[in-house]
């Protein structure tokens, strides 16, 4: 679907303003939340490269 047509249909809607700001905010807060995966997610693979590599060194 184009932006535009998206945008249509949402003033379509006839929301009242404070829906209207709530949806808006939507797609901040996945992108907040999907930056804070990425963040968990590269932190457990360095975590798990760090722990390989002393293993492979026999650190422990």
């Amino acid at each position: 679907m184009e932006e535009a047509e998206l945008c249509s249909r949402f003033e379509i809607f006839d929301l009242p303003k404070e829906q209207k700001v709530t949806l808006m905010q939507w797609p901040e807060a996945i992108h907040a939340q999907n930056a804070a995966y990425t963040m968990v997610v590269f932190r457990m693979a360095i975590q798990y490269c760090f722990s390989l590599l002393v293993q492979l060194a026999d650190l422990k």
